[in-house]
């Protein structure tokens, strides 16, 4: 998760337009009182030979670090954390077609905070992924020997607020052949994105993995998983940290909530008034 002096200074930039003006076009004058001090040699100033193969997760968690600190002295200015992973999920095994194998791998979007005054977004690329595509699911099953068996919102509890952290998404993977590999790669599956003026933390980004058999396995460190044919891999991707307490949201929005299928009637009290 290298990632060099450059792609340092990109997270900087993001986090700093963030807080002096996010609506505000960009140009070459915004970011000329901005300097980044960092010393060589740590992940975030890679320089070769260092792998830098991966150096978005770096970038991603440069950006989070500052604007995690910023969020803390101005919180009506910045929002909470948000799932801080790319959701990359790449399959491979045997093909039929040039070369005998296939490989497909896309990223995943996911949750993001909540803000003084908005919800979190749903279901939006990270902060380090604006470039990347969303995938259709009818083009990734007409190329590959993939079946999606799901992709919706995740709707499981987390990220409660005055104002609430975006849902994740559910992305469900079958493989039509015999034996394939899954791997799953990304940032912050140990720590929930962080709250805001107190609300709750989001979820961690998992793989679960239902084999034929029933069984499930739940992974949240970027791993190499061996599918068989009827295992189905649930990429859930993480939700975003909530503003606010619990408790001082809007009625009004809480009724919403529950009408619409983002919070649930039987989670605790302290999640709604």
């Amino acid at each position: 998760m290298n990632c060099g002096g450059g792609g340092l200074l990109a997270a900087a930039s993001v986090a700093f337009k963030a807080l002096i003006g996010p609506h505000v076009p960009v140009n070459e004058g915004i970011f000329s009182p901005l300097t980044v001090e960092c010393p060589a040699g740590t992940v975030f100033t890679a320089k070769a030979p260092s792998a830098l193969s991966i150096y978005f997760q770096g970038i991603a968690v440069a950006a989070d670090l500052i604007w995690r600190a910023l969020a803390e002295a101005a919180p009506d200015r910045l929002p909470a954390g948000h799932y801080l992973d790319a959701g990359i999920v790449i399959v491979a095994g045997p093909s039929d077609g040039p070369g005998g194998m296939f490989i497909m791998n896309e990223p995943n979007p996911g949750g993001w905070g909540a803000a003084h005054d908005c919800d979190g977004q749903r279901g939006l690329v990270a902060i380090h992924g604006g470039h990347t595509l969303n995938i259709p699911v009818e083009v990734l099953e007409q190329r590959y020997p993939i079946q999606i068996n799901q992709y919706a919102l995740d709707t499981s509890p987390g990220g409660s607020g005055e104002w609430r952290g975006g849902e994740g998404v559910i992305r469900e993977y079958a493989v039509k052949t015999d034996w394939a590999m899954i791997a799953s790669l990304g940032n912050n599956r140990k720590d929930a994105p962080w709250p805001v003026a107190g609300g709750e933390p989001g979820t961690r980004t998992r793989c679960e993995v239902v084999r034929v058999d029933g069984t499930v396995e739940v992974h949240h460190e970027s791993t190499r998983i061996d599918l068989r044919r009827g295992d189905i891999a649930r990429l859930i991707t993480g939700k975003g940290g909530g503003w606010g307490r619990p408790a001082d949201r809007d009625p009004a929005r809480v009724a919403a909530d529950i009408r619409d299928g983002f919070v649930r009637t039987c989670e605790p009290a302290a999640s709604h008034p």
